[in-house]
């Protein structure tokens, strides 16, 4: 039976493979109206506050009754029109919009990756027997799951300023197993290695080599992560997720001893804690230790452990903010949804990209920031979202960032292998400065507005 399964599978593959790619690109765009419909559900199903609307969610008692195509896409948010007396004036919009906008983002996002992204590399000199239908459609796959989480994040955000775990935890999972069975879903890398020995006082030869970026990257693979200290490593992760996610409670007003005491009880008298130690701690531990055994000299445990280390380095880089910010403002400035986000999107990117997307987030933020402020004189603003539209950013101009001169200079390749592992003192750095600036701002704002408005 397995044979036949993958058989059929096989088949299928490659009979989507033969198609035009107007065709293709047609077959993208239903199944993106699809996967918008579900994107709605877990929007108003995933939220802290649950809302009954939608065709995939129960009727409220007071809507009238739902009919069969109401599950049509977008076709059936005009037959749910007869519910805004009950949900409000114009509450189907949004959910309608939501559906036409990703269903033809996502088949713009496969004609730009098969047709048009990886037309950069050939550019740059490459010739692309690597880049063939497997590496571009697991990319794309690994894009639509990752763009189909941070969606429902995103307006759940905006909705509720809370970012739940039942999107970033499987959200995680997936990220890490895709890293795991389909490595070169993750984003591509290349270098130039020599082909010949360079003749006597001519030019060496180059040739352009591909992969998969790595953890190392743009340094080779070093053989000691393939043995026990690589695999502690990815135990450790393992572990510290499990323990950001458990609800506890922490405070040293009555001393060390009393602290360790409420942390222990507040974890142990907790139904999510033994929840999250029996559906993730055990079977995560569980799961890195087979993929080691199984497959440590192989691209699996690589792909693994690439996104373990995506999921810790762009998780704490976003916790290490949000400590530090919350300190220099007085006042909590993230939450901890988004901390849980970045680490998601780290396993789908890996850590050199979720640095990059660390750095960009904060513009959009800070224009949007501005204009809310002069409008409404409100400066919360939920931060996920931004967070995501600076990995759909990176998403489209990986190539050009990680191949091309940045800003008339050197490629962002270049800059990883240049600064190695002086980019941790340069973060720590960054954070420090950050404090400050932010300590003084906070000053200059309560003086200027006074302690009430600040």
């Amino acid at each position: 039976m397995k044979k036949s399964g993958d058989s059929i599978t096989l088949t299928l593959v490659n009979w989507f493979l033969a198609l035009p790619l107007s065709a293709r690109t047609a077959i993208v765009f239903l199944a993106g109206l699809f996967i918008a419909g579900q994107i709605n559900r877990g929007i108003y199903r995933l939220a802290w506050n649950p809302r009954l609307i939608g065709p995939w969610s129960k009727r409220h008692d007071d809507a009238p009754p739902r009919q069969w195509w109401d599950r049509i896409p977008v076709v059936g948010w005009f037959g749910l029109m007869r519910e805004e007396k009950v949900h409000g004036t114009l509450y189907w919009f949004r959910p309608l919009a939501i559906e036409i906008a990703f269903a033809a983002g996502l088949a713009m996002l496969y004609q730009w990756e098969d047709a048009g992204s990886f037309n950069d590399w050939r550019q740059l000199g490459f010739r692309i027997p690597f880049i063939g239908a497997n590496w571009i459609h697991s990319q794309f796959l690994s894009h639509v799951v990752l763009l189909s989480l941070m969606m429902v994040a995103t307006f759940i955000d905006f909705d509720e300023k809370t970012i739940p775990d039942s999107i970033t935890i499987p959200g995680t999972t997936i990220g890490l197993l895709l890293a795991t069975f389909l490595p070169w879903s993750m984003p591509s890398t290349f270098s130039f290695v020599p082909i010949v020995p360079a003749p006597a006082g001519g030019a060496p030869q180059y040739k352009a080599v591909t992969d998969v970026l790595w953890l190392s990257m743009p340094q080779p693979w070093p053989a000691w992560l393939n043995g026990v200290w690589g695999l502690v490593i990815g135990l450790v992760i393992i572990v510290a997720w499990w323990y950001a996610l458990l609800p506890k409670r922490l405070t040293m007003r009555f001393g060390m001893g009393a602290a360790v005491k409420l942390l222990t009880r507040s974890i142990v008298r907790s139904r999510d804690s033994w929840n999250l130690t029996l559906f993730l701690l055990l079977p995560g531990l569980a799961y890195v230790v087979a993929v080691w055994c199984w497959g440590r000299d192989g691209l699996q445990w690589q792909g693994l452990l690439t996104g373990l280390i995506g999921l810790a380095f762009g998780g704490g880089l976003v916790w290490a903010f949000r400590v530090v910010a919350s300190w220099a403002l007085q006042q909590e400035a993230l939450g901890f949804g988004d901390v849980t986000l970045m680490a998601m999107i780290g396993t789908y990117v890996g850590w050199q990209a979720s640095l990059l997307i660390f750095f960009l987030a904060p513009f959009a933020g800070a224009v949007v920031g501005v204009l809310q402020w002069l409008t409404t004189r409100k400066h919360e603003i939920a931060y996920g979202p931004y967070l995501c539209v600076a990995t759909v950013f990176l998403m489209l101009g990986w190539v050009p960032i990680w191949g091309k001169p940045i800003c008339g200079g050197a490629p962002a390749f270049d800059y990883f292998k240049i600064l190695g592992i002086y980019i941790p003192v340069g973060l720590l750095l960054c954070l420090v400065a950050m404090a400050a600036m932010l300590s003084v701002w906070f000053r200059i704002k309560r003086k200027l507005l006074g302690a009430e408005e600040v």
